[in-house]
């Protein structure tokens, strides 16, 4: 009896574990699990998604659960995320977008740019909903020195440090009143500027890879083409010659036929009339006698043909 009812517990609680409803209900919820494998099955196999994320339905799975803690459409979670080591990241475009979607502020981030040169500043701020208390934070060009962010190889900060600037100062905002949309990850100008440059694989540098390999396959393609072009334009040459060779060699031998008629035609006006022979005995008349003299009777086959006058 005791057996029964403890297997009847078990039974009970697996059934309120596959039917979890909190944040882990995808990994605890078997229904749930399985129709989320499947959509990241549906999102590996597909080309518009990024490298990182193609052929890897289980990377896609995380990227599923990920968006929808944090309440964005997977596609675009996916397009915006970097890897370093295994480790996901954001763009600071796509930071700056949550919050100004989903952060605690009143409209969207704002700047302020003071100083040029050396004494150049950026303030990002915003006003919280609640209390309309103005949110800000500032990053200056003394920091970028002392960081050493404008030192590193590749850096942005030397071609364009205003978008930077914007970059930086907008995530330590978030970072500072409403961490939760970061969820904790970097982004990767951060990295960049830390020193990891080397070691990131950003959205960014995949599409610009992706683009020149789109790049080098057209070109492929064209010269391809461009071959099969100049190769059927060869083949039709070669046809137009053969065809020129032919007509040539048919006129050529049409020429000579009608050369050798007239050759022909005017040899037999020289040859002699036609010499016929008569024979007493047979009494008769031949064109075509034997004999090495020509005068063997066909017939009786002896030397008693007398050749007859020529004739017209």
């Amino acid at each position: 009896m005791k057996e029964n009812q403890s297997n009847a517990q078990k039974e009970q609680k697996a059934i309120v574990l596959s039917e979890d409803s909190t944040a882990l209900a995808c990994y605890l919820d078997s229904a749930k699990y399985n129709q989320a494998y499947r959509a990241a099955n549906t999102l590996a196999a597909s080309t518009l998604v990024p490298k990182q994320y193609q052929n890897k339905p289980h990377d896609c799975f995380i990227a599923l659960q990920l968006s929808r803690s944090m309440g964005v459409e997977p596609f675009m979670l996916m397009q915006n995320t970097y890897v370093v080591h295994g480790k996901p990241g954001f763009e600071a475009k796509f930071i700056i977008a949550m919050v100004n979607s989903k952060g605690p502020f009143k409209g969207p981030i704002q700047w302020k740019f003071e100083g040029e040169g050396a004494k150049r500043s950026c303030t990002a701020y915003a006003y919280l909903k609640e209390s309309g208390e103005k949110c800000e934070a500032t990053v200056s060009w003394g920091m970028v020195e002392k960081e050493g962010w404008s030192k590193k190889e590749g850096s942005k900060w030397m071609t364009m440090p205003d978008l930077m600037f914007q970059y930086r100062s907008a995530t330590f905002l978030a970072r500072l009143y409403c961490p939760e949309v970061l969820f904790g990850m970097q982004t990767v100008e951060e990295l960049y500027d830390v020193g990891e440059r080397k070691q990131v694989e950003s959205v960014e540098v995949r599409q610009g890879v992706d683009a020149l390999a789109d790049k080098l396959k057209k070109k492929e393609k064209a010269d391809q083409e461009k071959e099969a072009e100049l190769t059927k334009e060869a083949i039709r040459e070669a046809d137009e010659s053969l065809d020129k060779i032919m007509i040539r060699d048919a006129a050529e031998a049409e020429t000579e036929a009608e050369l050798t008629k007239e050759a022909i035609e005017s040899l037999e006006k020289k040859i002699l009339p036609e010499e016929r022979y008569y024979c007493e005995i047979c009494d008769e008349t031949f064109a075509e006698p034997r004999g090495a003299n020509k005068n063997l009777c066909p017939k009786l086959h002896k030397n008693i043909i007398d050749r007859l006058p020529d004739s017209d």
